[in-house]
């Protein structure tokens, strides 16, 4: 028989004769540790037991069938110490062919019942040990595989938060590309709102323009007004005055001469008021 350790928490017990495997779980390295310590001790009493001159080859292969049923991961208990290794030193076992054709010589019987006696209390000592830390293993055991359960629900719980999250970052990544598309869109908003801005106030900059020269052209048609109201008031005038001088001339001879004098220098002023005229109205019409 042989203990191996395969990892931190587990071993593999192998019982060559019975060509069988036990793999055995603890719920710490230091348990492993213990168990496979205390397996060393009581393999070598074993071996100790076995090879001793006037010691029962059965009392090795009890010990070594009572750690193997302990071990056994089907087993519910460790055996007692009375089902391994018998109730009492006279109570061995011997193998059937020693029990048939060779006895031990009278007198030594009574030493060889109290060494057997000795070995048989030194490992029911060393079983009740190996018993107890067999114990102590299936409750680390127990308690591992609680944990064990504990934890693989808090890895569901763990990995339903993983995907919720994931979906909640899918969503947000949709978010994040749909706000990215809104504000190239709300850019290009802005560079037309800026455009149209600019178009305004060139407009506006123009219309002003418009409305001071619509001024200048209502002040200037105002003094064409003006102007043509003075020539027609120039013109009353001279026509009365016309009217004057031809009675006058036919009055007087002498004063024809000098009213001719005041029509041609009246002429000359009416012919330029007249071209002020037309010069006003061609201004107007620019």
């Amino acid at each position: 028989m042989s203990f191996t350790k395969t990892s931190h928490k587990f071993g593999q017990w192998v019982d060559g004769r019975a060509n069988t495997v036990y793999g055995l779980g603890f719920g710490s390295e230091q348990l492993l540790e213990q168990f496979a310590d205390k397996f060393e001790e009581v393999k070598a009493a074993m071996l100790r037991t076995k090879y001793k001159p006037h010691s029962s080859p059965d009392i090795a292969i009890a010990a070594a069938q009572g750690l193997r049923r302990g071990q056994s991961r089907r087993s519910a208990r460790p055996p007692a110490p009375d089902e391994t290794f018998g109730a009492l030193p006279g109570q061995v076992a011997l193998p059937e062919n020693e029990s048939t054709g060779r006895r031990p010589p009278p007198h030594s019987s009574l030493v060889n019942g109290q060494e057997l006696e000795a070995e048989l209390a030194a490992l029911r000592g060393v079983n009740a040990e190996l018993k107890a830390s067999l114990e102590t293993a299936d409750s680390a055991t127990e308690a591992s595989m609680r944990e064990t359960a504990t934890c693989r629900q808090e890895c569901e719980a763990l990995l339903a938060k993983v995907n919720e999250l994931e979906r909640r970052r899918a969503e947000a990544d949709r978010l994040l590309a749909s706000n990215a598309q809104l504000s190239r869109h709300a850019q290009e908003l802005e560079f037309q709102i800026s455009e149209r801005e600019q178009e305004r106030a060139l407009l506006t900059q123009r219309h002003e323009e418009v409305k001071e020269m619509k001024e200048e052209a209502e002040r200037n048609l105002q003094k064409i007004k003006e102007t043509e109201q003075k020539n027609a008031e120039l013109q009353k005038r001279a026509s009365a005055l016309k009217e004057e001088l031809s009675e006058r001339q036919r009055k007087k001879e002498a004063a024809g001469r000098e009213i001719d004098g005041w029509l041609r220098t009246l002429d000359g002023n009416i012919a330029e008021l007249v071209e002020f005229r037309d010069c006003l109205a061609k201004i107007g019409q620019l």
